[in-house]
């Protein structure tokens, strides 16, 4: 298992609030190859809640600066940079639909929601259910309960996130993707994603199925 960790390579999408607490856990946990994928550029308002950024590189390509501090932990890390614009909002179907096609184990964690923050779902694809049959599920669940809302589309999001949450997310997504790099471990967000609530500091789970009329994974 140990030796399924090192010679993994993980692909971390978008290097923010919990984006750079992934990669760092997963370094300190023996991975050796990374992919870190992000065209920002250090801010001053990241350094509250993201990982391995300084003041001092205010400015400099998110990838860059994360590399580098990786490097001071892990000398023989393997850090591949990919300076590129995703949407936010295509993002999680992009990956979703390429690593369904390519039978790769992915995990969806972070998104913010005031006081809330997502922690899973863990895909093992033609398995468990997939990125589209959550998605399918959910949009049933939103028309119903959200019919007066309507949705704000931006192209900069700039919520606010509490530090100690996004590190506490981060911790739950690194331990399923260890899970996962060992190829012996069953992880445990497979068919669910929980909500942690800052509140009443419980996590709570909805559970969704494998449908079987779903077009990416589904039998009919």
């Amino acid at each position: 298992m140990w030796e399924n960790i090192r010679n993994s390579t993980v692909v971390i999408i978008g290097l923010g609030a919990v984006g750079t607490w992934v990669a760092v856990t997963l370094v300190q946990s023996g991975v050796k190859h990374l992919i870190l994928i992000d065209n920002d550029r250090v801010e001053l308002s990241n350094l509250h809640r993201q990982y391995g950024y300084s003041e001092r590189g205010i400015g400099r390509m998110k990838t860059s600066a994360l590399a580098e501090r990786l490097h001071q932990i892990e000398p023989e890390v393997s850090v591949r940079e990919v300076n590129q614009f995703l949407d936010v909002d295509q993002t999680s179907e992009w990956v979703g639909k390429y690593c369904m096609k390519h039978h790769i184990p992915h995990i969806v964690g972070g998104g913010y929601n005031l006081h809330l923050s997502l922690i899973g779902p863990t895909i093992l694809p033609y398995k468990t259910a997939c990125y589209k049959c959550i998605d399918m599920q959910l949009q049933k669940i939103n028309d119903i309960e959200g019919k007066s809302i309507k949705r704000l589309h931006t192209k900069n999001r700039k919520i606010g996130s509490f530090g100690p949450m996004c590190s506490l997310i981060a911790s739950f997504v690194g331990m399923e993707a260890v899970k996962v790099l060992t190829k012996h471990i069953t992880p445990d967000n497979i068919n669910r994603r929980g909500e942690f609530d800052i509140y009443d500091m419980q996590l709570h789970y909805n559970t969704f199925d494998k449908l079987d009329d779903c077009p990416w994974c589904g039998e009919l």
